[in-house]
């Protein structure tokens, strides 16, 4: 239970790991996928926004000054050319004199540009100038470019690469359109120099930092009172004898001497070298400690120091003092000689960065004024444009005209064919009213004769028949009984079928199903058997009458071949039937595809579309023992296979309900049930309640208090 897990668990809790490690940095990555996408989305749908709203503009701009010349060459359509080319010359003059305006205006922007890039560059210079007259101040020297180390020019090579790779971001930074390139380059140049103006601050911040840090560390410490302090308890712990006390005082007066002096001596420092310092000292002790372990106990080391005279233990303590007060001198020079060098690395990143400020602002400069004379020519070559689309439309004007004549010439052409077309069409109509008249003529002459033909037949037949009946007075008679024979047999029929549809096997009619109860509870009992549960224990004859039966029924019509009709029915067919139904019981729960296949195939090939329309779905499904949805889905894949199904079988419809009730009346009661629960109209619908012996309480009955809500909804779906 609690040993050391095998390798392969281990591989696999690693593996386990690192699949979580990878799923959280793919759902981190696509976050930020999402999100960047979404901002280019965002920043894509901005840029076609303005893009198309200058777009607009220009095309307005474009129609209107069209519009305006069009008019004006409609207006003087009956003026000489002379006169037209005079207003298209007084346009393009006006959209030179906007192109000047706007090139005065693109000129002044980049005036302003190039004042803010010379105030952005005598900042940085003042800036410059400050930070070096600080450092020259404090007494730091500030070494020309030149001086510098091979890796101070390497790391200045790797920042001006840097700050060229910083340039070309913003060169190459996606802008809305060409219209903008002024302010492109004065968003650049500003964005620039606020960069370099908080790397300026920045550097300057870290250099004031370092000086405060250096002055720091020029300011005297206590190194050497704390040294005396330190080795103060090591003298009183090993000396216990009272010439050897006297000698220790002598010895503490020398130390805190020399501690003085080291004060006074000690310039700079900081905290750090203080504590590699006692770092050291402690080290020393415990070597110093286990040395006099290893020589002997601490007995003998106090008996041999008191064998050792006053002086020259005094002197030996002196050395040992001396020789670390020497390791600390050296551990203050070596950080003093690192402070120098720190203090020349800054002044040369200070002139590095004045440098590159320069050059920077000079590449703004120049840039800006690049950028204002490009957008000089481009506002040239766009008022060159415009006189020349005015030129061009003062052509087009000449072309009207002749496009004018030509239009007349057309109308009055299809004027002369119109009159000749017309003319055409009244000839071709007289012709043939006269020769539909003649035909109706011929048609009724026809008719006239045909009706004479047909009419003298009737009455030779008539004639020919009250003969024979004369010759015959039997036969009359004899064709009146055959009538009332007929009608007879007929009645008895329809009441023959009346009684066997009382039979407690077949659906009642009318009056009876109105009488039973329509409850679940008796439908099961009462009601109508299954076809199936019906011809479990019959024999083969009776399945054979109670199959005939069945084909009778008007959903059996699409199994009841011509030859057949709905008279009686071949054993065969009802063998087949039968068939049908035991294989379909068979199939009908299994899994399997062909099995399915095979089931629903069967029920296609039965269920038509009359079957739906005539609600004979539920009688359909009890006979071939299937569910409900089977027979439907079935019914409902064959109209899509044969779309013609409704043309080619019979179908047939249930008689209306007579107690059916009407949907004027449903909307009464829906009507009445919604509305608001009201005092029965009787006097006598009181409700007693009783609240105590003896003491009741009689209010009026209310119709529907607590039932209206649940009630009304049921009876929009209600069905008779």
């Amino acid at each position: 239970m609690g040993g050391d897990p095998s390798p392969a668990d281990e591989r696999r809790r690693e593996k386990k790991r690192f699949a979580q490690r990878k799923r959280r940095y793919d759902q981190s990555v696509n976050s930020l996928k999402a999100e960047l996408d979404a901002m280019r989305k965002a920043a894509e749908s901005e840029i076609e926004e303005i893009k198309k709203r200058a777009f607009e503009e220009a095309d307005s701009i474009r129609e209107s000054a069209r519009g305006d010349i069009v008019g004006a060459c409609g207006a003087s359509t009956m003026t000489s050319s002379h006169e037209a080319q005079t207003n298209s010359t007084v346009v393009g003059r006006n959209d030179a004199d906007e192109a000047s305006s706007i090139l005065r205006f693109a000129q002044a922007f980049a005036t302003e540009v190039r004042d803010e890039a010379t105030r952005v560059l005598a900042n940085a210079r003042a800036e410059a100038e400050q930070l070096l007259s600080n450092a020259r101040a404090n007494g730091v020297a500030v070494p020309s470019s030149g001086s510098a180390t091979i890796a101070d020019r390497e790391k200045m090579r790797r920042e001006r690469e840097a700050s060229r790779k910083q340039r070309k971001y913003w060169e190459t930074r996606s802008w809305p359109d060409d219209s903008t390139k002024v302010q492109k380059s004065a968003v650049v140049e500003r964005d620039k120099g606020d960069w370099h103006i908080r790397r300026i601050m920045s550097e300057a911040e870290i250099y004031l930092a370092f000086k405060a840090q250096l002055d720091e560390m020029q300011s005297p410490i206590q190194i050497g009172f704390r040294s005396f302090q330190k080795l103060k308890p090591f003298y009183i712990r090993t000396m216990q004898d009272r010439n050897v006390c006297c000698c220790k005082q002598h010895v503490e007066m020398d130390l805190l001497k020399d501690a003085l002096n080291g004060q006074k001596q000690a310039r700079g420092g900081h905290k750090s070298l203080i504590a590699q310092v006692e770092k050291r000292e402690r080290k020393e002790e415990e070597e110093e400690g286990k040395a006099f372990e290893m020589d002997g106990t601490d007995q003998d080391i106090d008996q041999s120091f008191m064998d050792i005279p006053p002086d020259v233990r005094a002197r030996r303590e002196k050395d040992a003092l001396r020789k670390r007060k020497a390791r600390y001198d050296q551990t203050v020079n070596s950080k003093h000689a690192e402070t120098v060098r720190a203090k020349e690395a800054l002044q040369l990143e200070l002139a590095r960065i004045t440098e590159e400020a320069l050059q920077e602002l000079g590449l703004m400069r120049e840039r800006a004024t690049e950028e204002a004379h490009q957008i000089r020519n481009d506002a040239i070559v766009a008022a060159e444009k415009i006189v020349n689309s005015a030129l061009q439309i003062s052509a087009a004007r000449s072309m009207q005209n002749s496009i004018h004549l030509v239009l007349e010439q057309a109308k009055m052409t299809a004027k002369e064919l119109v009159e000749r077309a017309q003319s055409e069409a009244n000839r071709l109509r007289e012709t043939v009213l006269l020769e539909a008249n003649s035909g109706a003529a011929d048609i009724l002459e026809c008719a006239r004769v045909v009706a004479h033909e047909v009419e003298t037949q009737a009455l030779q037949r008539a004639r020919e028949a009250w003969e024979q009946e004369a010759a015959d007075p039997d036969l009359a008679s004899r064709e009146r009984l055959k009538r009332a024979k007929d009608a007879t047999r007929k009645r008895r029929e329809y009441w023959k079928e009346k009684e066997q549809a009382s039979e407690p096997g077949v659906r009642c009619d009318i009056q009876r199903r109105g009488r039973k109860p329509r409850t679940s509870r008796l439908v099961s009992t009462e009601l109508v058997q299954f076809f199936n549960k019906k011809t479990e224990k019959l024999d083969l004859s009776s399945k054979r009458m109670v199959c005939e039966k069945f084909w009778l029924h008007p959903s059996m019509k699409n199994l009841q071949p011509s030859s057949v009709g709905c008279a009686k029915l071949d054993y065969s067919i009802a063998k087949g039937f039968l068939g049908m139904k035991e294989a379909l019981q068979k199939v009908k729960g299994a899994q399997r595809n062909d099995h399915r296949n095979s089931k629903y195939n069967s029920l296609i090939a039965v269920a038509g579309s009359e079957v739906v329309k005539g609600r004979y779905q539920s009688t359909l499904a009890r006979a071939l023992g299937v569910k409900r949805e089977n027979i439907y889905k079935a019914a409902k894949a064959r109209a899509t296979l044969d779309s013609d199904s409704i043309a080619k079988f019979p179908t047939g419809r249930r008689k209306e309900r007579s107690d059916k009730i009407s949907q004027e009346v449903r909307l009464v009661v829906e009507a009445f049930w919604r509305s608001k629960s009201r005092v029965s109209p009787r006097m006598k619908d009181k409700v007693r309640k009783r609240i105590s012996k003896n003491v009741y309480e009689t209010t009026a009955a209310y119709w529907l208090v607590d039932t209206e809500v649940d009630v009304a909804p049921a009876l929009t779906h209600f069905e008779a």
